[in-house]
């Protein structure tokens, strides 16, 4: 799977072949190391992974980030559950903070929150942080206060990142050299409330640990897929030991899972993260199959069938009774005209308008 890059932005994804036929223009063209398929085996305490707050803990990385807003923190929590392997997201230490009409409480800066209050209350005011890379790595931004305006600089450059602060995301900075400065400016203008709130989180990734984790997950097994669809996932997946299966799979009590042929109760699906499909899968090699079928189909299929069917009845008899009652009617009429009749029942439709109950006009005609 290759990935054409063009100024830092995604252009195109596809295999190799799909994009020579496509005879575009290509700049730098990127194999992706370290993709993951739809479904691999993680171990079971991915099963009660806090995705929606962060671990606590005793030591002064993990003290002040339980029941904060450090997303890369909840990623850190999951690889170690998912793989057994830590430290992959290292945090960057503040080495200065500067402040314009405020006075910021900085006792918790080192663990990325703190406090402050305006100086003057209808004015504007700043918050500037300002980190260093020490060693050389790829470096991500999570951040959440009150204002909706970042300013991100690498060594006095500008990046013009438009960050939401309002939106819980993880942003990539980029592969940085060592002794890197990053300066993040939250400017609070004249009508933000007069006191409020930071969240400022960077992290380095560490390549070694990153790599060890991935290489953990794919030993751990990764489902090769032998036929797929958007409704049906057929393949193999070899387990190290009773595990997780997770899925990218949206959850939805529409999929089935089959396991080496047997369904799997929907009592057993685990919606992780509130989001994603996962089961529980056992030692070995095992034959995996994710079909999806939309809820009340099968009877809304039965349903559909049974109007069909009654509306057909309905037009038969309906269709058999209109003619009786004709061939009664001109019958009662005149009798002489039985034979003539007769024939007449036997004959194409179109000849039924002839045939009109109450038009004396037509009687000889017919």
């Amino acid at each position: 799977e290759l990935a054409v890059i063009d100024d830092g932005k995604l252009k195109e994804f596809g295999t190799h072949m799909e994009l020579i036929n496509k005879k575009g223009e290509y700049f730098e063209l990127y194999k992706v190391k370290y993709n993951l398929p739809l479904a691999y085996c993680v171990y079971n305490d991915v099963e009660f992974w806090p995705y929606d707050n962060v671990p606590g803990g005793d030591s002064d990385f993990w003290k002040f980030r339980s029941n904060t807003d450090d997303y890369i923190a909840v990623h850190e929590d999951y690889i170690k559950r998912a793989a057994g392997v830590s430290g992959c997201f290292l945090p960057l230490d503040i080495e200065s903070t500067d402040s314009k009409n405020n006075s910021a409480k900085n006792e918790y800066v080192t663990a990325g929150s703190y406090s402050y209050t305006k100086q003057n209350a209808d004015q504007k005011a700043s918050s500037t942080f300002e980190y260093t890379v020490e060693k050389s790595t790829n470096v991500y931004l999570t951040a959440k206060t009150n204002s909706k305006n970042l300013n991100v600089k690498i060594n006095s450059d500008n990046l013009n990142i438009d960050y939401k602060m309002d939106r819980r995301y993880v942003c990539d900075l980029g592969y940085l050299d060592a002794g890197s400065v990053i300066t993040l400016e939250v400017q609070i203008p004249e009508d933000a409330a007069a006191t409020g709130s930071y969240y400022m989180y960077l992290y380095g990734l560490d390549g070694d640990a990153f790599e060890d984790a991935y290489n953990e997950i794919v030993a751990n097994g990764t489902l090769d897929i032998t036929s797929y669809s958007e409704t049906d996932i057929e393949g193999t997946v070899r387990a190290a030991e009773d595990m997780l299966l997770y899925t990218s799979i949206p959850y939805d009590e529409g999929w089935q899972v089959f396991i080496d042929g047997e369904r799997i109760p929907a009592a057993e699906y685990i919606k992780l993260a509130n989001a994603l499909l996962c089961v529980r899968i056992g030692a070995g090699e095992h034959s995996v199959r994710f079909k999806y079928e939309q809820r009340g189909l099968p009877e809304g299929i039965l349903i559909t069938i049974f109007t069909v069917a009654s509306l057909l009845v309905y037009a038969v008899i309906s269709r058999f009774f209109l003619k009786q009652r004709l061939f009664d009617a001109l019958t009662l009429r005149n009798k002489k005209f039985r034979p003539v009749l007769e024939r007449i029942n036997k004959a194409p439709d179109n000849l039924y308008p002839v045939l009109k109950p109450g038009d004396d006009n037509n009687w000889d005609e017919a």
